[in-house]
């Protein structure tokens, strides 16, 4: 239910036309028989200069920011990629403009970009306003974009593993705990670390079940049912 409820509220959202809106009130006219006819910030700002351009950009990537991040934060990943999705579908095709055509959907996807992975998000971003401003071209900017988005998702990927594989061959090399200086136990009586790593037993509860050792999750490790033994 909380799913679905966000999913709806991140249409709401994305159906929100700022490009026609503003351009209603400041200037009496409608933008959709103005330059391409698109609502988004890229005609605006060609028809209307920056002044109008930049804000209903600004509020276009907000309206995919902002579902997707409060899904991702409240819910899971796969909601903030539901309602991001959501948002970029209601740019495209707005309840408030009864459906008719909106935008491009490029600056609310890159807003739902960085809601769900913001280290991602914010490399594309960074490219589309680098390639803009060299060449002033949104669609080639867009272009470069969407192509920086998954290279940059696939090399921070190979960057976290390398660093997860060395913590990992760090801690089989140590053999006393870093916050009491007790020799390291492999199993403990109760808990285990959740990186399967070594962790001081006397640590355990006096690190509110985080593991003194690498700072993981301490879980209840599984018990035989009729010993009540640790299982391996």
């Amino acid at each position: 239910m909380t799913t679905a409820l966000l999913i709806l509220a991140g249409y709401v959202l994305g159906s929100m036309p700022w490009g026609y809106w503003l351009v209603r009130l400041f200037k009496g006219e409608d933008i959709r028989s103005q330059g391409s006819g698109n609502i988004g910030g890229t005609n605006v700002w060609r028809v209307y200069g920056w002044r109008l351009g930049l804000p209903v950009v600004l509020l276009d990537t907000a309206k995919g920011f902002v579902p997707a991040f409060v899904a991702t934060q409240v819910e899971s990943h796969l909601a903030g990629v539901l309602a991001g999705g959501a948002a970029m579908l209601g740019h495209w095709r707005p309840m408030f403009l009864r459906w008719q055509r909106g935008g491009k959907v490029v600056a609310t996807c890159g807003g739902a970009f960085l809601g769900v992975a913001p280290v991602v998000g914010g490399i594309g971003a960074g490219a589309w306003i680098a390639v803009f401003l060299l060449f002033r071209y949104a669609s080639l900017a867009s272009i470069v974009a969407a192509l920086s988005l998954p290279l940059a998702a696939v090399l921070l990927d190979e960057v976290q593993v390398q660093a997860d594989g060395e913590r990992l061959m760090a801690l089989e090399m140590r053999t006393e705990c870093e916050r009491c200086g007790a020799a390291l136990v492999a199993d403990g009586e109760a808990w285990i670390c959740s990186y399967e790593c070594t962790y001081c037993a006397a640590c355990a509860e006096a690190t509110d079940r985080i593991c003194g050792n690498c700072g993981g999750e301490l879980v209840p490790r599984p018990r035989r049912a009729s010993t009540g033994e640790p299982l391996a």
